[in-house]
């Protein structure tokens, strides 16, 4: 490519939830060799936040194919109703955007969320390519009900110009074709960000956008209870945004456990560096996760990542290398005595320098331009 290529991407999270920080991370890690422009459904916090780094942004309300799944939500959206709603937003969003455009073309429509039809109209409305980022397993951990169902969501996104999986969990899940696929770990932040703080302070760390049962926080109080380290003066902190309802039922497993008092719920932060440089080990307990963008982050910020072994994690985690993997409660709760009771500072510089060579921004940027070359000289 000899001219910077206009890139239009699809961000259909309003929120600064790990998707929109990971497009975020994109953008910034090629910001001088592309033109990029983001369409958001809303103006709300991430629009904020891209203009705020002197991001082009457009609004204008598309559709999501999903809801959580219930048996209300099939009924009051059933698949028809939704088509007509879908036909009529969608493709209004569309028109606005060629219209916003102005005769300007665009080479790349990047959707950077799997469950949207929105950016393969676009694509074919501005005669560009399309490329689909996909990030999640949506079934498995968001337990989301997809109008239309998962293989024709599949067939959308295999019949993409390209596909980028996160993972080697998520390209599988999705049935992707070996043919323009490529497995490319998130950047997480710039290598200048890493930091290491050898003296710990007393307490495990949870952390997720959302708390909720598939994310694994009761997981996370159980078997913290059951390590017993809060009888040597040690604390779970519960970092994210947690729903009254949800918070009342952890609070329930609390008590259970006679745990009320050490464990401490933190509402969801910017800045997670004090956090995670600080704790004695951080936990990743959830069910099915894409990737774990706290993972990578805890691996940045030096403190040692005990995970579920499952999903995209296992791409991060090589256990007793750059964290530790368990299969049970049991196993989680003994990882955490363990990390407790000794240094970890060898496998904390392993984690950090994987890391670094792997997810940061600076490593990210040439994988990305490399598959926008790809695409674009097919």
């Amino acid at each position: 490519m000899n001219k910077r290529p206009n890139i239009l991407y699809i961000c259909p999270d309003e929120s600064l939830g790990g998707s929109t920080r990971s497009l975020l991370n994109l953008i910034l890690s090629i910001k001088d060799k592309i033109q990029p422009i983001v369409l958001l459904p809303s103006p709300n916090v991430a629009y904020d936040e891209f203009r705020r780094n002197d991001i082009e942004t457009i609004v204008h309300p598309f559709i999501k194919l999903y809801q959580r799944y219930s048996w209300k939500n099939v009924l009051l959206h059933p698949w028809r109703v939704f088509l007509i709603r879908f036909l009529r937003q969608d493709i209004a969003c569309a028109r606005y955007v060629k219209k916003y455009l102005d005769g300007r073309k665009i080479d790349i429509v990047h959707s950077n969320y799997s469950p949207i039809y929105t950016g393969y109209v676009l694509a074919k409305i501005l005669k560009a390519k399309h490329i689909c980022h996909v990030r999640e397993f949506i079934d498995l951990d968001f337990n989301y009900n997809i109008y239309g169902g998962i293989p024709l969501l599949r067939w959308f996104v295999n019949n993409a110009d390209a596909r980028v999986a996160i993972t080697t969990a998520i390209k599988k899940h999705w049935q992707m074709p070996i043919q323009n696929t490529w497995v490319i770990n998130n950047a997480i932040l710039r290598k200048e960000e890493a930091c290491y703080i050898p003296e710990k302070e007393k307490y495990i760390l949870y952390s997720a956008y959302n708390m909720t049962e598939r994310k694994g926080a009761r997981t996370a109080i159980v078997a913290f209870a059951q390590s017993g380290m809060s009888k040597n003066g040690y604390i779970l902190k519960l970092v994210g945004n947690c729903h009254e309802e949800y918070k009342s039922s952890l609070l329930q497993t609390l008590r259970e456990y006679g745990m009320v008092n050490s464990v401490e719920f933190v509402p969801c932060q910017k800045d997670v560096k004090p956090f995670f440089s600080h704790a004695t080990a951080y936990l990743m307990t959830s069910e099915f996760e894409a990737l774990g963008r706290v993972t990578a982050e805890a691996m940045f910020y030096g403190c040692p990542v005990i995970a579920h072994a499952t999903g995209g994690t296992l791409d991060l985690v090589k256990d007793g290398e750059t964290g530790y993997l368990y299969d049970t409660i049991d196993d989680c709760a003994n990882l955490i005595q363990k990390v407790c009771a000794e240094s970890q500072e060898r496998l904390i510089l392993q984690a950090q320098d994987f890391a670094i060579n792997n997810l940061s921004q600076e490593i990210y940027g040439p994988k990305i331009m490399n598959v926008y070359n790809k695409v674009l000289n097919n």
